[in-house]
């Protein structure tokens, strides 16, 4: 909302203070606030700025605001006794092996400590910090393998993907008798406060994504937290009475952790910011603005950004907003999906189009149990993908059919059967009513609501499925890849193995939800993919939603040349 202000009134004139809460966390929105903040104090001498946070170096942030001052507000929290892992070894039978250098979790490590504390301690709830879903998976069945009498147990895990009725289970009070466990990724550091928690089990490690700007790569892996993390985790202990937290890992591995995590700007691609630098600074250059940030991102990740905005034809040579560039910073989604929805509006498959970029704008699929099995939720998209190896057109069809049955009242059923969570989809509805307000804003659109009727002129193709491809690649390209079948490895020739090729040059990997995951028929070789995330576990280019498209649809609305090299 404030960045929306500052759009229009990048002085905030008529406004007195500006109060920026949990600046720790040093998402792209805090830190390109931060900039923006820093520019207007220069412009506006009366009005006060306050940040804010539990845990966050004040030292850094005063030194970016011209020194300052600072105010420091004691809390009011029970004491919390922290025990490493050499303080573990002396009371926890089976405890050995204290040498880690590596960033694995030790699953039967975590078990023991969560057995410890339920076998010795007093009641209140123990939360368990894990890097991610599968270990979370790992350790819940560890838990109830070397738990007899299970049903003295309460595993609750805590995880972003997981529907609101699941995650609002870690808040029930447990019967009597019965422990809470509570198996969370980092999202409980500071999203969620659980009044009962107190035990607090710390891996010390979480996921974390990284952008190398070199190569234009985002990954995604499993590594060390820093001592902020840790601070955030102790402190969800001693929240009602004295806590205990249990670090695995040894205190002089604490002492050799940063201070703190590596802020988004840094970690992620960068056209998004850039884009939003031609919003607020249209005559300066990108890095130029960038680079008055907290923690200014490299040249060549700035440069990176730079490029693929200019491949997109948003930015031209000189780096300013061409007349498409002109119309896309003004819309709330990412640019290349800005691009999907100008040329759906012009080749009239607006709608689809619209139900695709909400979703990936959303960030996650509209299943409640995605992580669980993601067989399953193959399963559901292939009932409506009509043999298309479209994850995208299946989704586009599912929002459709659950939109119609709610304007009729009888959304429910469809949902349950089809494993889908309302809430989601709900958001996701909103969200193509905002970006039809910003095609209509930018006269794209003759009225808003103009998406939903599909009589007009925008939605005369909403069923040609070709003329959907083609607004997609147009906007996702060159993010493609290839597959074929056969590969050798050492020597031996595997017929059946498949092989995905990025037109970038990597290799690819297709999440199990998709409906293109271990098929062998496609209409086309060619796949399409808005984004795709390296894993360091499986040194492969992963993603779950993609297109089978035409080659043709792809030399016709790729901008340039389709070049395409194997992979060896």
């Amino acid at each position: 909302m404030l960045l929306r202000k500052l759009s229009s009134n990048l002085n905030l004139e008529g406004i007195s203070h500006v109060i920026v809460d949990e600046v720790h966390e040093r998402n792209i929105q805090i830190d390109f606030l931060l900039i923006l903040l820093r520019k207007l104090i220069e412009n506006n001498k009366h009005i006060k700025i306050i940040l804010m946070s539990a845990t966050f170096n004040t030292c850094t942030f005063s030194q970016y605001f011209n020194n300052c001052p600072t105010v420091r507000v004691p809390g009011n929290v029970f004491p919390v006794k922290d025990y490493f892992l050499e303080d573990l070894q002396n009371f926890i039978p089976g405890i050995n092996n204290l040498n880690r250098n590596d960033s694995v979790l030790d699953s039967d490590l975590v078990v023991k400590v969560i057995n410890h504390i339920n076998a010795t301690q007093e009641p209140g709830a123990i939360l368990c910090f894990l890097p991610g879903w599968n270990d979370i998976r790992t350790v819940h069945g560890k838990l109830l393998e070397s738990n007899p009498n299970s049903s003295k147990l309460m595993i609750c895990p805590a995880h972003s993907r997981l529907p609101h009725s699941e995650q609002r289970i870690i808040f029930e009070k447990p019967p009597e008798g019965v422990r809470k466990v509570i198996l969370s990724t980092n999202i409980a550091e500071t999203s969620i406060t659980v009044d009962d928690v107190v035990y607090v089990v710390d891996s010390g490690l979480h996921k974390s994504t990284s952008f190398d700007g070199e190569k234009g790569i985002a990954s995604l892996a499993t590594e060390w937290i820093t001592k902020a993390n840790v601070r955030q985790r102790r402190g969800r202990a001693g929240r009602v009475k004295s806590g205990i937290c249990y670090h695995l890992y040894k205190l002089g591995e604490f002492h050799n952790m940063a201070e703190y995590p590596i802020p988004e700007l840094l970690r992620v691609p960068l056209e998004n910011v850039i884009l939003k630098c031609k919003l607020y600074c249209s005559n300066e250059k990108a890095e130029d603005v960038l680079s008055c940030a907290l923690q200014p991102p490299t040249t060549s990740a700035i440069q990176n950004g730079v490029n693929e905005l200019q491949e997109l034809g948003i930015l031209n040579e000189e780096e300013n907003l061409t007349d498409l560039g002109k119309i896309v910073v003004n819309f709330g989604t990412h640019p290349r999906l800005s691009v999907a929805l100008i040329y759906a509006a012009f080749l009239g498959c607006l709608n689809p189009v619209l139900n695709i970029s909400a979703a990936l704008t959303f960030g996650r699929e509209p299943f409640i149990n995605t992580l669980k099995d993601p067989g399953v939720i193959k399963e559901m998209k292939q009932a409506h993908d009509n043999l298309l190896y479209s994850d995208h057109l299946a989704l586009s069809k599912i929002i459709d059919t659950w939109i119609e049955l709610k304007e009729k009242s009888d959304a429910s059923d469809y949902a349950a059967n089809n494993l889908l969570d309302e809430n989601n989809l709900t958001f996701i509805r909103d969200l193509k009513g905002l970006f039809s307000e910003d095609l209509y804003s930018a006269g794209i659109l003759d009225k808003q609501e103009a998406y939903s009727d599909p009589l007009h002129k925008c939605n005369a193709n909403s069923s040609h499925i070709r003329s959907i491809l083609a607004a997609l690649s147009a906007a996702f390209f060159p993010n493609v890849m290839k597959v074929s079948q056969g590969e050798v490895t050492h020597g031996k020739l595997k017929k059946d193995a498949l092989t995905y090729s990025l037109l970038k040059g990597q290799r690819g990997y297709i999440q199990k939800e998709s409906v293109v995951s271990n098929e062998y028929e496609f209409p086309s070789p060619w796949l399409i993919y808005f984004s795709a995330l390296k894993s360091d576990a499986r040194r492969l280019m992963m993603t779950s939603t993609v297109s089978s498209v035409p080659g043709l649809c792809l030399l016709l609305f790729n901008r340039q040349k389709l070049i395409y090299s194997m992979v060896i």
